[in-house]
């Protein structure tokens, strides 16, 4: 006996229908989620960087180039940060550890909540030179 083949019904093509525009939707909300929790984790490396950068700035024999090692190593996993030094080698002045990071979404559709592109994290401590 020969098997006749099922006929779809309407609601069949309904629910395939709403279950793909719902699926679209959930989908760029758990990517917005993801990449939101990529960019409060870059957010948190470049606020311990910055205050990294300036305890080692608070020794007034610590160069440059050792206040720029300690910022960038506190930043781990993120190379690519841009620390910047405003201080005075004197005792009692203060020194300034700005760190800022290019943050990129890897979704463009969630980059243009902040119109496109790459996203400036910065983060400045302050701290006074020497210890009275």
């Amino acid at each position: 006996m020969p098997v006749m083949p099922r006929r779809r019904s309407a609601s069949e093509g309904q629910a395939f229908l709403e279950f793909a525009l719902i699926g679209i939707l959930l989908l760029t909300l758990s990517l917005g989620v993801i990449e939101f929790g990529r960019a409060i984790s870059v957010s948190m490396a470049v606020t311990h960087a910055s205050r990294d950068g300036a305890r080692v700035a608070m020794n007034p024999e610590a160069t440059d180039a050792e206040i720029i090692a300690a910022a960038k190593a506190a930043a781990s996993p993120y190379d690519s940060v841009n620390v910047v030094i405003n201080r005075s080698p004197v005792v009692g002045e203060m020194a300034k550890v700005t760190v800022t990071y290019q943050f990129e979404s890897v979704a463009p559709l969630v980059s243009n909540l902040w119109g496109g592109g790459k996203l400036a994290i910065s983060d400045s401590t302050t701290s006074r030179v020497g210890w009275e």
